[in-house]
């Protein structure tokens, strides 16, 4: 019976032993309800270590993971990054509105042109710059309205944003434009054009003509409206000095004199559209004009020409044997001259300036000096080499015969020659008589610098 008794006191023993490890193994754990508001759900775990994932802006299915029991497992969690992906959206349409304006005003019926991107509005400009035509080069074009706007809708090349707009000009670089940033959106845009000037009934002009502090009477006094009208004129007033058929007056409508003061009034309508009017006198030396631009807006105005202060110099050329030297070269200050059958060449020149002169003879010897213009100056130039010629004459017949050159007359007897020395060089003709009567034959020659010499010869 006792026996009995221990067995069964054992047997108690061990159940309360297991009991009380079981409990001390769970005691700790507490068990993780899934969290409604995620896309994860929670993992029961027996001394597990969870590490959270963090995800931005990601849209991500839910998966829910089925908890697992374990005893001593260590589990480390993955972390997931999200990609950002960035699209580029092309423009098919885009709407622009040019507005072209005149001073505070609308202009209508205004050609406007719109080109994609700086380098092709440089080509633009380049074929403006040697007046070749741009039709072909320009893929948008549009008219102002009568509110002075050009509509364009279109659609941009690939890959472009910026895109330039622009009307057309007199003046360099004949265009004016405005930039356009493209997005899509409606686009609106001004190109502001100086306002046209209206002409006036009446414009009153005084412009006076001084050479140095002096008045100049009696001056003819000219007017041109606009630059282009008068880049002509000037050009016939260039022909005209250079060939002595000056016509250049039947082109220019607006003239005038100086009176005691030196001063010419002009009182004229101007032409509609144009403010920049030139008036001019004529001069002697390049470029022929003298003048001077008024910007008309109807009120008088008055503008002065003044005229350098000049002198007259005279150039005198000899060479080395004392002889004048015709058509020597002479440059003074840009002017050029050649001196006449005495050597002499005149210029007017700016009284008391410091200027370089250059005589060049007309077989290429030069010599430089220079000269300061004052009241009745006069240069004496003297080369020390002489570029002079000669002409033999020749009689091979047996009768005497006489030769006349250059107004003077040479005798020669049969069978004899003659030479004429120190020449200058330049065109020569003579004429044999024999018995009194004119040889009818022509004898002539040019005398230059590599042909110094040349013989007459009058035959049997």
């Amino acid at each position: 019976m006792k026996k009995f008794y221990a067995i069964v006191a054992l047997v108690c023993l061990s159940v309360i032993f297991v009991l009380g490890c079981a409990k001390d193994d769970n005691s700790d754990v507490t068990p993780e309800k899934p969290d409604v508001g995620t896309t994860q759900t929670g993992t029961t775990q027996t001394n597990t270590t969870q590490t959270s994932t963090t995800q931005t802006s990601t849209t991500q299915t839910s998966t829910t993971q089925t908890s697992t029991t374990q005893t001593s497992t260590t589990q480390t969690s993955t972390t997931q990054t999200s990609t950002t992906q960035t699209s580029t959206t092309e423009i098919t349409k885009q709407v622009v509105k040019i507005k072209v304006t005149e001073g505070d005003k609308p202009a209508s019926n205004k050609k406007v042109y719109g080109v994609a991107g700086q380098e092709a509005l440089e080509t633009i400009k380049g074929l403006l710059r040697l007046g070749s035509p741009i039709g072909k080069k320009t893929a948008l074009q549009g008219t102002t309205d009568a509110q002075g706007v050009a509509t364009f809708d279109f659609k941009p090349e690939k890959g472009v944003k910026e895109y330039y707009f622009f009307v057309l000009t007199d003046k360099s670089p004949y265009l004016q434009e405005v930039q356009v940033t493209l997005n899509g959106t409606e686009k609106e845009a001004t190109i502001a054009l100086a306002g046209k000037p209206q002409a006036s009934d009446k414009q009153v002009v005084k412009i006076k003509v001084t050479e140095g502090d002096k008045a100049v009477a009696n001056r003819k006094v000219y007017a041109v409206a606009g630059e282009g009208a008068y880049e002509g004129v000037k050009n016939l007033v260039g022909f005209g000095k250079i060939t002595g058929q000056e016509t250049f007056e039947e082109s220019v409508t607006l003239k005038g004199t100086t009176d005691a003061q030196g001063i010419a009034t002009f009182t004229f309508k101007p032409e509609s559209g144009i403010a920049d009017y030139h008036f001019f006198v004529v001069v002697d030396d390049e470029p022929y004009v003298k003048d001077v631009t008024v910007k008309l807006d109807g009120t008088p105005k008055e503008a002065t020409i003044a005229l350098p202060s000049n002198v007259q110099v005279v150039f005198t050329v000899t060479d080395a044997q004392n002889k004048v030297v015709e058509n020597a070269k002479i440059t003074v200050d840009e002017h050029t001259k050649y001196t006449n059958e005495k050597g002499v060449a005149t210029f007017n020149l700016k009284q008391n300036a410091n200027l370089s002169y250059v005589a060049e003879m007309p077989c290429g010897t030069q010599l430089k000096g220079s000269v300061k213009p004052t009241l009745g100056a006069k240069v004496a130039v003297k080369f020390t080499v002489a570029e002079r010629g000669e002409i033999t004459f020749t009689n091979a017949t047996d009768k005497s015969c006489s030769v006349q050159m250059k107004g003077k007359e040479y005798t020669l007897n049969a069978g004899e020659s003659k030479t004429v020395k120190d020449l200058p060089l330049g065109i020569y003709d003579a004429r044999f008589f024999v018995d009194g009567k004119e040889v009818q034959k022509y004898f002539a020659c040019n005398l230059t610098c590599k042909e110094k010499t040349h013989t007459f010869t009058l035959e049997k």
